[in-house]
């Protein structure tokens, strides 16, 4: 219904509001996609941008510039849309834009643009960030401006974080806070060194001793801090266990076939698992809260960069 509407949208938009453009046929197209655009019809105004680029031979427009940061914007914010690969996407058109662009405010702001993609493409497909050729010149290439640099350097200690790295993640810090002495405040700095040091001190939990505690149901669980879970492990594994031994004393063996190859087995297996699962959980809520800090002080700089 929503799409039927936009459609409908859309073509008002475009019988009602073309005498009111200009005569050339470009910029009819182009003033056609903002006004889809500033109307909430995205898809479509995504759809009027490609047909100026198209139509001026993506490249030779006088708007070439605005299209494509407007389709990086679109493709930007598609994150749940698996059918298109929208970051991909989001990042050719930026850099495209930034081809086009000629004003420098918003270069700048392309330029941004294009880490925070390169940084979200990583933290999706696991590869190396600063080893990316364009984001390593970001880094160190004395020709962009030094907003520019700083914000790829706290850029860089956000994937660093994200990805656990404490010791690049320090390196890198001590480099930043050198080499732009504004980004961060001294009481930030002391925050980041007190938040590095209660993080190195944590000792996550095995998830093989997990496994072999629970080999007495729940304490596995219990070793893992999570209570509930050792409770009803103990109890409906305990409860199985004492009427199958029940059974077996009093020579009952259909009843002791019955419990102890069907329900006891699938959840004494059960029971190893879950325990194992909840010690990979407590340890990515203890990291969690070890990396919450850190990321905080790390964006506000971003911004303070920005």
């Amino acid at each position: 219904m929503a799409r039927c509407i936009k459609g409908m949208c859309a073509a008002v938009l475009l019988v009602c509001g073309a005498p009111v453009f200009a005569a050339d046929v470009y910029e009819t197209v182009f003033a056609l996609a903002q006004r889809l655009e500033q109307n909430g019809a995205h898809k479509e105004a995504a759809t009027e941008y490609k047909r100026y680029l198209f139509l001026q031979d993506f490249s030779a427009g006088v708007h070439s510039a605005e299209s494509y940061t407007a389709l990086s914007r679109y493709y930007g914010s598609l994150t749940d849309d698996t059918s298109v690969d929208a970051p991909a996407l989001a990042l050719n058109y930026t850099r495209l834009a930034l081809r086009c662009e000629t004003d420098a405010p918003r270069i700048r702001a392309l330029r941004r643009q294009e880490m925070d993609l390169l940084l979200a493409r990583a933290q999706k497909d696991g590869s190396t960030l600063q080893q990316e050729p364009t984001f390593f010149s970001y880094l160190h290439l004395t020709d962009f401006s030094e907003d520019v640099r700083a914000y790829a350097w706290c850029t860089l200690l956000e994937h660093y974080l994200q990805t656990d790295q404490l010791d690049a993640f320090e390196q890198s810090f001590l480099y930043a806070k050198d080499a732009f002495p504004a980004l961060f405040t001294v009481s930030q700095q002391e925050a980041i060194f007190s938040a590095l040091g209660t993080w190195r001190a944590f000792t996550p939990k095995s998830l093989t001793a997990a496994r072999w505690l629970s080999l007495f149901p729940g304490l596995g669980q219990l070793y893992a801090c999570d209570y509930t879970d050792a409770f009803n492990a103990f109890a409906l594994n305990g409860a199985l266990i004492a009427f199958s031994v029940y059974s077996l004393v009093t020579f009952h063996w259909w009843d002791f076939s019955l419990i102890a190859f069907s329900p006891l087995l699938r959840f004494y297996r059960g029971n190893l698992y879950n325990a194992q699962k909840d010690a990979y959980y407590y340890n990515e809520r203890k990291t969690a809260a070890y990396r919450a800090p850190l990321l905080e002080i790390v964006r506000a700089a971003k911004k303070t960069a920005w």
